[in-house]
Order: structure tokens, then sequence, then C-alpha cells
């Protein structure tokens, strides 16, 4: 989201506002050839997808990375993005990437959202999941795709990657999802059976405000300035059907949808499906069963990805596990133990393990790999540590001890200084920073 700045810093800049605001510009943006079609899905349904070729083309036809998103493919900006170029939206610094890596990618508003048509009911619907195979159908088919397709994404994306592996379909060769949840229980809507109040009411906020055509509060602030919205369809240039599309819509209202979700057996969506079983923990044996190469990082500080990856490890056990100390994009480090600046997600691995997959390549033998924290350094090994559990108690001195004491007063003393309270490792899936109060 931070890219969306260099539309800022240009508008800036030819407004005289200063050197300060030119500073924001990202690289040069990359060449590429765009096409945005819409994509018929069996039931009628039209997604809106962009379409990213290199450029000048290459005489080969190209593998194909799928990215399927909830937050807008790509942006209609109020300075316009350079004709001939990737287009701008919330992860262009991975297609980019991979453009760059001589690779296409196509990047689709998921059904009742962005440009596409259709009613997003709840997060990776039935009839969502089955998109992404249609999606594959779509590539294929297309005169520049050599018929080998990998999916990738960060956060709800990440998952529609992930759950792409659902269908068996024999064209996808590898997944690597970011910032997932596992169990969207447990680790989101309610962790230990504390409801996640706060991250549900904002995102449930943001989500039916893209899809009235709205920038989402948790946009960058300067970003939201100059978004207008979705970028249309070839079809639609001036975007009067799609305005048309955003006014009549269904907006589903996330928060009401899980308000009262609190245990894994609580009921989601219309269909009433139990939490357990919307998103990855209920397609673990098809997972399990996939023959695509699959990766999944998350992050000790982003949200329980950590969890997630430690999860995706019983039911995938040949997957490539990554667990880093970033923040919900990966551009930044979390870490509050004095080693911030440590490491952030390597786009070049990312792009090198789905260009791997593509070729035909092995992908390795599985392997798990995490920042040790404090430390400053990874470790790799074929398995996880499992760790050791110790009881500790608290005596009526403030010392922990190993033994229960003979007898104290219970009572617990809860430092609310240890984070400001809107800025921990929840809200960085809004987009917000982690922050720590000074330690001693």
């Amino acid at each position: 989201m931070r890219r969306l700045l260099r539309a800022a810093a240009v508008l800036c800049a030819l407004l005289g506002l200063g050197v300060a605001a030119v500073a924001w510009l990202s690289p040069t943006p990359v060449p590429a050839r765009v096409q945005r079609p819409f994509v018929a899905m069996p039931d009628g349904v039209r997604l809106a997808v962009d379409v990213v070729l290199p450029s000048p083309a290459p005489a080969a036809k190209l593998p194909t990375v799928l990215i399927q998103t909830r937050y807008w493919r790509s942006l209609e900006l109020r300075v316009p993005t350079p004709p001939d170029t990737v287009p701008q939206g919330p992860r262009e610094p991975i297609v980019e990437r991979l453009v760059q890596a001589g690779l296409a990618v196509v990047v689709a508003d998921v059904r009742g959202t962005g440009a596409s048509e259709g009613t997003w009911t709840r997060p990776w619907s039935p009839e969502e999941v089955a998109d992404s195979r249609a999606l594959l159908d779509w590539i294929v088919a297309q005169p520049w795709s050599n018929g080998s397709v990998a999916t990738t994404g960060t956060s709800y994306e990440g998952t529609t990657a992930l759950l792409t592996a659902t269908t068996g379909h024999p064209a996808l060769k590898a997944v690597l999802a970011r910032e997932i949840e596992w169990d969207l229980v447990d680790e989101l809507l309610a962790p230990g059976g504390v409801r996640n109040l706060s991250f549900v009411s904002a995102w449930s906020r943001s989500v039916a405000a893209l899809d009235r055509g709205r920038p989402a509060e948790f946009f960058p602030a300067l970003a939201r300035a100059f978004v207008l919205g979705v970028s249309p369809t070839d079809d639609d240039p001036s975007g009067v059907a799609l305005a048309q599309r955003q006014r009549t819509r269904t907006v589903t209202d996330v928060e009401a949808l899980v308000r009262s979700v609190r245990a894994p057996s609580d009921p989601i969506g219309l269909d009433q499906l139990p939490g357990s079983a919307v998103g990855p923990a209920g397609f673990a044996t098809a997972l399990g069963q996939s023959r695509a190469a699959i990766s999944i990082w998350g992050s000790w500080w982003d949200g329980a990805t950590a969890d997630a990856v430690l999860r995706a490890e019983q039911a995938i056990p040949r997957a490539q596990l990554v667990i880093g100390p970033w923040t919900h994009e990966g551009d930044t480090s979390a870490s509050p133990l004095g080693d911030r600046d440590a490491a952030t997600v390597a786009l070049d691995d990312v792009v090198a393990f789905l260009s791997t997959s593509l070729s035909g390549q092995d992908a390795g033998p599985p392997s798990r790999r995490w920042y040790v924290a404090g430390a400053g350094r990874w470790a790799q090994a074929d398995v996880f540590p499992k760790p050791q559990a110790i009881g500790l108690y608290l005596d009526s001195s403030g010392a922990l001890l190993e033994t229960p004491p003979q007898a104290f007063e219970a009572r617990l003393d809860v430092d609310f200084g240890a984070s400001t309270g809107t800025h921990t490792r929840w809200t960085t899936g809004l987009l917000s920073d982690v922050r720590y109060a000074p330690r001693p």
C-alpha cells in the first residue's frame, strides 16, 4: 500500500508542494502489457481480472501466477498510472517482481467485490473456491499461457491462493500463501474464546466500503485521498456500469455475521457452516493430498499467523514453512526485542519458489525456517522444534517459582502499557504498525 504514495508524490511535485513529497516516489514503473477483461464463471457471474504480461512480449508462452483478491485488483488514481506499466494496487510490488521474472500475472477481484459481478456472502464461500478452478481453466486456454499456473497472496489473498489447491486442478503447480489464518475462529475471530471485536469491526466496515466503491479506512490517509476506486474493465472504461453495480450489489455485514462466534463449532454465514470449516482448517485433508508445491509463511508478531504455520505443518508435512518477524505486509520488522531491522519478507525468495515450481523443477525437500526472536538470526531444520512447557507460579513477593507456593493471594496486575492498545500484533492486518512502550 505504501506504493500508492507514488501517485501522491507526482501530484505534489506538480503542485510545487516540496521536495519531501517527491522523496516518496517509488522506482521507475515496470513495463507491462495490461488487459482488463471479464471472465465468465460456470454460473454466469463475471469476474474482473487484470492480465499483466511482460513487455516486450517473449517468444515463448508463459507460466502464470494467479492472485485472487478481496481488496481491489488494481486502483484508479487521481494521477493515472503511466500507460503500459504494471498497474498500481495493494500488492503491486510482488506483481512487478513476477513480471520482471518473465511470468504472466492474473489478478482477479473475487465475486461480489471490486469490479466483479455476483455476491460476496462470506469469506471463502464454496462459490468463491469453485471460481478459482474456473479461473485456472480460463488461464490455460489463453494464447499466452504455457499451461502451468501458481497462486500466491497475502492475508485474505493468501487463503484464496491456498484453497485453490483443494480443487485438484492439474495446471496448478505451486502455492505460496503468506500471513493467513489456518483456524479462522481461534486465530482471528475469538482467540482463546475472547472475541477480537476491534479487528472484526474495522475489517467489516472497510470491506463494506470497498464493495460500495469507496477506499477502505485501513488504506493510509494520503492514499485514500488519491484513490478514486477500483480499476474498471476494458469494456467499461468510464466506469458507468461499475458504479451501477456497486450501488446495487448486496453487501454483507461481516461483523453481524460473526457477532456470536466464540468457538469453532459456532456457525458462520448464511450456510451456517461451523467456523472450524471456514478457511484452510476445513480443507485440511484436501490440502494434504494436493500435488502442488506448497509454502506457507507467517510471523511471530502478526496476529496468530505463526500458529497457522505450525498447524499447517500437521496437515501438509511436505510443505515449505517459514516464520519471520515482520508485520502483515512484510515490508517492516515488528520485533520488539531490539532487532526491529533484522528481517523483512524477501520477495526474491517468493519469486524463486514460484518460478522454480512453474518450471517443473522440484522445490526441494520439506523445510522449516524460522527467525530466532531476539537473536537476530535465522534457523532451519526438517521440523519445527517442539516447545517445552514450564509451569511457573507467582508468589507474594513477585518471584516466579516452578512449584506452587504454600499460600498466596490470587491477584493479577495487568500492565496496559505493554503496548499502545491500538497498535498490537492483531492490528497489523489493518496496515497498522506494532508499537511497544520502552521496557526496562
